[in-house]
């Protein structure tokens, strides 16, 4: 899931703190190179990959299938909340 209006890298830390307030997530691993990080981190029993790219901004994913509806509620919210604060 692409998160189209936090893309730089200063929005890979407002991401990982929404999601440490809104679900208290776990953090499991983190790895942060010169243009790219990629955070492991657990919401609601699953695996959450958390990834910021220069080149493409930020998004999140996991490797597990049965992720799909929770990927799909975070993106749903996040959004809500990206345009709450918009106005």
């Amino acid at each position: 899931m692409m998160v189209e209006d936090l893309e730089s890298w200063e929005g890979f830390d407002k991401l990982v703190q929404y999601f440490s307030n809104e679900y208290d997530c776990e953090v499991f691993s983190k790895v942060d190179g010169p243009d790219a990080r990629l955070w492991e981190i657990g919401i609601k029993g699953q695996i959450v990959n958390l990834v910021h790219d220069d080149m493409l901004g930020n998004f999140f994913y996991s490797k597990n299938a049965s992720a799909e509806p929770l990927l799909e509620s975070l993106a749903s919210k996040l959004e809500k909340r990206i345009e709450e604060n918009r106005d």
